[in-house]
């Protein structure tokens, strides 16, 4: 995800479609992975970000919250972005990149208002 989010903001060829082929499309992050490839909505990431485990449920809800943010971002969707990525930075375990990754992003936002 993170060499696809680079590829996008650098104008580069995306290869997340030839790495996603060993991606079991039935478990977490292939909905994630799926929105990047446009094959899935920000709502059916949602949906499948839920867990019985709230710890898992965690986890994905935040890493959902993240991608679904820089998807935004990349569309023009700034107030939605921010939103996003402020929902990722105050709810993601510190243990999650994107926690760090949502308080820069936010940081940027805000000072190119």
């Amino acid at each position: 995800m993170w060499r696809e989010i680079v590829a996008r903001r650098s104008d580069q060829p995306s290869r997340l479609s030839e790495a996603a082929k060993d991606l079991d499309a039935a478990k977490w992050p292939a909905p994630v992975v799926n929105l990047f490839l446009g094959t899935t909505t920000s709502e059916q990431v949602r949906a499948a970000a839920e867990d019985a485990n709230p710890v898992k449920k965690k986890g994905q809800v935040c890493e959902a919250n993240f991608y679904i943010a820089e998807r935004a971002l990349q569309s023009g969707s700034r107030e939605e972005a921010l939103k996003l990525f402020e929902q990722a930075a105050a709810d993601c375990p510190r243990t999650f990149i994107e926690k760090p990754a949502a308080d820069v992003e936010l940081a940027a936002l805000r000072a190119s208002r």
